[in-house]
């Protein structure tokens, strides 16, 4: 027998139903079959019973006599981190049951109630409060009674994310159905938020407002499709960075991957004892009679009218189907599709409504395949499967293809090479025609003529008397005699010039004496008492803890009360020194202590709103 595990998601419009194979690895899943009831079983944080009884009918058929863990939606529960300062674990111990718990107006016989100790840090313990009313647990435990399939923990929803998300203060989201459930984490879980993707706004305004409070929050932690991921990304560009934790997927994953991660972490988280989360019983959940028979009584009205119940439901089509690409064209189309490609598919899925109907075979478009199948006949399927689902998936590209060689081909019997076809000649030009357009212009315009060179060219004879050659040797004679006296003349000149003494005129050199430079003096720190001011610390950067380490040197340095808390208005980079009128002392003396360079502003009141504080530090220099 297979040791396996199972693990029942309970939501506001759908159910999950997951088996988990252990890995090779240490506390370490996968998901071995899974299925997806539709169908709305929650109405504002609240269970309906009527669906949950319906649901839990199905997965006792589905798994017989069976022991799982159940994980439901965040708004069921109340999740708060709270600061107490107190000297020891016991005094918060016993603060929290005398003071904490009574002041919130819940006990025992009304709540379950989680409480432990996250952290401590000098003497302020951070502590987790994690509860949920008997009432709204009791239409589930109605829906498991008298039922073979037992309900062993309740978890929620965020806190099964702990295993994959950092200690640092952050935000992690899952989307799961058409609904995003978000919480704020560290070490310990609070403000979780839970609405429809159409609403994302919200969410993007609530990270806003987080970030804004405590500017120490690290990262966004996502497990969400691709187009979540792209809006939020855009929306919350410069606010705070997103991280996507969801694997890559291919187009005909059974089982969506962000759905994947967020089920094999929360049994990583589960399996690890390290890992102190908030465990809710059903044997400890308290239903009085009164209460029992009001659930009841409005199940039987919402019987009475089934057609109403029906028509809340979300169809199959509406919901995003485990792998789903394209819009199917009809159920029955979709489901013949899926239940072949199911067969050779690692993970095997199911979609159901919880609506009753006689055609519910027909409205589940998968099969589950069992553990423990013939290997073999699997081995048919595979072979007699592969070849349809890859010309499904390569026909559009063939065809492509085979278009583009087809128009290559066209391309190949026009075009030319050239640098293989061969270059004509062009024909000789006639230059004679150019020359004969020259004769027919007047010639008082200017031309230049080009001769051809089958025009001869004719010389013409003249009568020599001999008189231009004498002409000739006279000028040349008088020439020489010109060029030599002219270079005798430069000749002298030049020797002249070289005899003479040099005389060079020495430039006057004024020397200046350099005036001494004055050092100047330092501006003495103004003595102060210390001991009679009061400073609080802010943190307007990223990093964790800063605020506390400043205020550490200031105690050191003995000032009265000293303060460390996040800032909550958002500051330019600088450190800067909030006080109500300027102290030019008390400035210098902070300045000189902590070696940092303070620029003071006149404004304290927005993170001293009390004025109880002489100058408030705000460290905004990342």
């Amino acid at each position: 027998m297979l040791d396996t595990q199972q693990l029942l998601y309970i939501l506001p419009d759908l159910a999950y139903l997951a088996e988990f194979l252990p890995g090779k690895q240490p506390h370490t899943f996968t998901v071995a079959s899974f299925k997806q009831f539709n169908g709305k079983l929650m109405n504002d944080g609240k269970l309906i019973y009527e669906n949950l009884n319906k649901l839990i009918d199905r997965v006792q058929d589905k798994l017989g006599e069976a022991q799982l863990d159940v994980v439901l939606a965040d708004d069921v529960f109340t999740n708060t981190m709270i600061n107490i300062e107190k000297k020891t674990e016991a005094e918060v111990t016993e603060y929290l049951q005398d003071e904490v718990i009574p002041s919130l107006h819940i006990d025992l016989d009304s709540h379950q109630i989680e409480t432990f100790i996250l952290s401590e840090y000098k003497g302020v313990y951070k502590v987790q409060l994690a509860t949920v009313q008997h009432s709204a647990l009791a239409p589930l435990k109605l829906a498991f009674a008298n039922k073979k399939i037992k309900l062993n923990k309740i978890f929620p929803l965020s806190w099964t994310l702990k295993s994959l998300i950092s200690l640092e203060p952050s935000i992690a989201m899952v989307q799961m159905g058409k609904n995003l459930f978000m919480a704020k984490h560290y070490i310990g879980v609070d403000q979780p938020l839970t609405d429809s993707l159409d609403n994302l706004d919200r969410f993007v305004e609530a990270i806003k407002t987080l970030k804004g409070g405590e500017a120490s929050m690290q990262t966004i932690y996502l497990l969400s499709d691709e187009a979540v991921e792209t809006e939020l990304t855009k929306k919350l560009a410069g606010i705070m960075p997103i991280q996507q934790l969801a694997e890559t997927e291919s187009g005909d994953a059974a089982l969506p991957g962000y759905v994947d991660k967020a089920m094999t972490t929360a049994m990583r988280t589960i399996e690890i004892e390290e890992f102190e989360i908030p465990e809710f019983k059903l044997s400890a959940v308290k239903i009085s009679a009164e209460l029992e028979a009001k659930i009841k009584a409005s199940a039987e009205d919402q019987s009475e009218s089934e057609e109403a119940i029906v028509a809340e439901e979300i169809k199959i089509e509406d919901l995003p189907k485990p792998g789903e690409t394209v819009v199917a064209k009809t159920v029955a189309t979709a489901a013949a599709s899926l239940a072949l490609e199911s067969q050779t598919a690692p993970v095997a899925a199911e979609v159901e409504t919880l609506a009753d109907t006689s055609d519910s075979d027909l409205e589940s478009v998968a099969t589950t395949t069992e553990l423990e199948s013939d290997l073999e006949t699997q081995d048919e399927l595979e072979d007699s499967t592969v070849a349809p689902k890859e010309v499904r998936a390569y026909q559009p590209v063939a065809a492509t293809l085979a278009s583009l060689e087809s128009e290559e081909a066209e391309l190949e019997d026009t075009k030319h090479d050239p640098y293989e076809t061969a270059v004509e000649e062009p024909d000789p030009v006639d230059l004679a025609k150019f020359a004969n357009n020259f004769n027919d212009q007047p010639q008082s315009t200017p031309k230049t003529v080009t001769t051809s060179p089958t025009m001869k060219k004719t010389n013409t004879l003249k009568n020599d008397d001999g008189t231009s050659n004498l002409l000739r040797i006279l000028l040349i004679g008088f020439g020489s005699f010109a060029i030599t006296v002219a270079i005798g003349v430069g000749i002298g000149f030049g020797v002249l010039k070289l005899s003479q003494p040099k005389t060079v005129e020495e430039p006057v050199v004024t020397q200046v004496e350099p005036e001494p430079t004055v050092e100047p003096t330092p501006t003495p720190v103004p003595e102060i008492e210390r001991l009679d001011y009061t400073i609080r610390v802010v943190n307007a950067t990223t990093k964790a803890g800063y605020a506390g380490q400043i205020a550490a040197i200031l105690e050191e340095k003995e000032y009265q009360t000293v303060e460390a808390k996040n800032a909550v208005d958002s500051y330019e980079a600088g450190n800067y020194l909030l006080m109500a009128e300027e102290n030019e002392a008390l400035l210098q003396t902070i300045s000189k202590d902590l070696e940092l360079e303070l620029t003071f502003v006149k404004d304290s009141t927005t993170e001293d709103p009390k004025g109880e504080f002489d100058a408030v530090v705000v460290l905004a220099d990342n």
